[in-house]
C-alpha cells in the first residue's frame, strides 16, 4: 500500500458541479447548488469490491443510483468538502470462525480487521454524512435484554500471527491482547471491541490501526481489567493519529462501555 491509496482529504466543489467517490462497495455523491449541498450514498452488494476512485462532473451530468439522499441548506461560500476515515459508531462483536482457548497464565494477541466509516464534512466542521464503507449486520451482546447493548457483527479469522495480516485502505486492524491470570483456560467465542472509544492511527507503511485493547482476566476468572494504548511500536516503528475517538469521557463512562468484552 502507498500514499496513493490515502483516499481521504479535501476537495473543492464549485456551485453547479458534483464530486463522486467510489470506495469499495460504497458510492458517495456530493452535489453543490446555490445555498445547499445534496449528499447521496449507497452500498453495493459486493463486499469484496476493491476500488478507490474520484470523479468530478456537472450536476446535470451526475448520476447515482442512491438509496439515501440528504439536503443541507447553508449561507456562505463553503466549497471545500473533506472526507475522513472514522471507526464504527457502535461496538463491534467479532466472532472467530473457530473459537480458541487461552491457557491459564498466558497472554495472546488477537488481530481483528474491521470496516471503516466515511465522514464527509465542510471546512467549518459541519458534518454532512457519516456512513459505513460496508454494510454490517447487527447483534445483541449481553446476557439479558437489559444488561447488554446493540452492536455490529463481524465474522473474523481472528489472526494470532501478525505476519499473516491482510491490510486494506478501507479497514482498520485492532490488536486485542488477552491475558488469563486464572489457573484454568477459558474459551473465546466472541470479542466485543468498543470502536467508538478508540482512536484511529496510520503507520509509515500506510496501514490503518486502532488503539490496542488490553484485557486482563482476574484471578477469579470473572472480572477483567481493561485499558487502551496506541498501537504497539513492535507492530510499527511509528504511527500518526488520523482521527480521535467518537466518544471521550471519564473512567466510569469507559468502564460501563467496555464491561464484559469477552464472550
Amino acid at each position: 500500500m502507498n500514499s496513493a491509496l490515502r483516499w481521504w482529504g479535501g476537495r473543492d466543489i464549485d456551485v453547479g458541479t458534483a464530486g463522486q467517490w467510489s470506495l469499495g462497495p460504497l458510492r458517495l455523491l456530493a452535489e453543490r447548488h446555490s445555498f445547499e449541498w445534496t449528499m447521496s450514498w449507497s452500498i453495493g452488494r459486493e463486499p469484496t469490491l476493491d476500488v478507490l476512485d474520484f470523479s468530478a462532473s456537472n450536476v446535470l451530468d451526475s448520476h447515482h443510483d442512491s438509496t439515501e439522499v440528504s439536503r443541507f441548506a447553508l449561507v456562505g461560500d463553503q466549497k471545500r468538502l473533506f472526507l475522513e476515515p472514522v471507526l464504527a459508531d457502535r461496538p463491534l462483536v467479532a466472532r472467530p470462525s473457530t473459537p480458541f482457548s487461552v491457557l491459564g497464565g498466558h497472554t495472546v494477541n488477537l488481530f481483528v480487521s474491521t470496516p471503516l466509516w466515511v465522514r464527509a464534512k465542510l471546512g467549518g466542521g459541519n458534518v454532512l454524512l457519516d456512513v459505513p464503507s460496508l454494510r454490517l449486520s447487527e447483534t445483541w451482546f449481553g446476557e439479558t435484554a437489559r444488561s447488554g447493548e446493540l452492536c455490529y457483527a463481524c465474522l473474523t479469522e481472528a489472526r494470532l500471527d501478525p505476519e499473516r495480516l491482510a491490510y486494506h485502505p478501507l479497514r482498520a486492524i485492532t490488536r486485542v491482547s488477552i491475558s488469563n491470570s486464572h489457573s484454568e483456560p477459558f474459551v473465546v467465542e466472541r470479542v466485543k471491541i468498543p470502536m467508538p472509544h478508540l482512536a484511529l492511527y496510520i503507520d509509515k507503511e500506510e496501514h490503518l490501526w486502532t488503539q490496542a485493547v488490553y484485557v486482563d482476566r482476574s484471578g477469579d476468572g470473572l472480572k477483567s481489567k481493561i485499558w487502551f494504548e496506541t498501537p504497539s511500536l513492535r507492530i510499527s516503528d511509528s504511527v500518526e493519529k488520523v482521527t480521535d475517538p467518537r466518544i471521550t469521557g471519564g473512567r466510569d463512562l469507559l468502564e460501563r462501555a467496555v464491561h464484559a468484552l469477552i464472550g
